[in-house]
This record gives structure tokens, C-alpha cells and sequence, in this order.
């Protein structure tokens, strides 16, 4: 039961300096930037396991559960968020200011962050997919403002961003 108020010791504008920093280095070592697409890159194989994984599973293969569930940190999904450029993940930015409000690191892995990819089958028989992250629908194919997306065609964005 230590007093533990740092506002003793830091000002707002200090602490929100520190965050800022850590947040500009989290985009740079995890993210994608005009510096290096390096971190976003190491998320290829994860990307195209996503996808096979999908089509097996699609194509009755009786080996995939029909859910899939990956376990990892926000060093591993930051980089796959900025591949697939899924809104507010991915910033072509090298300015701090630019990254301290437009790429939040808070808002796009916060503690129990999660993705999901959930598939639908249409009444013809279709497949369409949606992805959440964070609880929340977000556009998989960049600047495409449909939330469902038939499969065929978030597979084929989905191809080109993991080459």
C-alpha cells in the first residue's frame, strides 16, 4: 500500500512525452514506416498460414478445426496489422507528432488485443469474411469500406499484401 502517484514527480505533458516516445518506437520496431517495412515484412508466413489455413478449411478439409486460434503478443500482431493495412494500423509516417495521433499503439494492441478473421456462407453457398479487431469490424482490404467481404476477394488482397 505504497503511495504510488507519479503525478508527484512527472507532469501530464511529460508522461504524455514518454508515451509518445514509446509509441513512435513501438511503430518503428513493429509496424511499418518510411524507414523500414522490415517488421511488417516478418509477418509474410503468418499471413499466408492465415490464408491456406482459411481454404483448407473452406475446402472441407476434416484436419482444420473449424476455429482457429493463434496465441501471440502485440509484437506479433502489430506487424501483421500494418501488412494487411488494416485501418489505424498501418501510418506512412517518419514525424513523432504524425504517429502520436494517428497510430496508437494503446488502440491497436491494448491489453487482451485480439484479431479474427470470421467466415460466413452466404445462402448460394458463398463464402464471405469478416474481420474484428478488438471486438470491433474493420475494413480488410484498404479503402474498401465493406465490412463483409466475400472471400475471393479478401483471399486475393490478402495474396498480394503476403508476396
Amino acid at each position: 500500500e505504497l503511495p504510488c502517484d507519479i503525478s508527484r514527480y512527472v507532469t501530464r505533458e511529460e508522461f504524455n512525452a514518454m508515451w509518445s516516445f514509446k509509441n513512435y518506437r513501438q511503430h518503428l520496431t513493429h509496424s511499418a514506416s518510411v524507414l523500414s517495412d522490415s517488421p511488417a515484412k516478418a509477418a509474410r508466413a503468418l499471413l499466408s498460414d492465415l490464408i491456406s489455413t482459411t481454404d483448407r478449411l473452406i475446402e472441407g478439409d476434416t484436419a482444420i478445426a473449424p476455429v482457429q486460434l493463434r496465441f501471440g503478443h502485440a509484437e506479433t500482431l502489430m506487424p501483421l496489422l500494418a501488412l494487411m493495412r488494416i485501418p489505424g494500423c498501418y501510418l506512412d509516417s517518419d514525424d513523432p507528432a504524425t504517429v502520436s495521433r494517428q497510430w496508437l499503439d494503446f488502440s491497436i494492441v491494448p491489453m487482451a488485443a485480439n484479431f479474427r478473421l470470421v467466415l460466413f456462407r452466404g445462402p448460394k453457398g458463398k463464402i464471405y469474411v469478416r474481420s474484428d479487431l478488438n471486438e470491433q469490424a474493420v475494413n480488410i482490404i484498404e479503402g474498401d469500406p465493406r465490412i463483409y467481404i466475400p472471400w475471393d476477394e479478401a483471399k486475393a488482397y490478402m495474396l498480394l499484401r503476403s508476396m
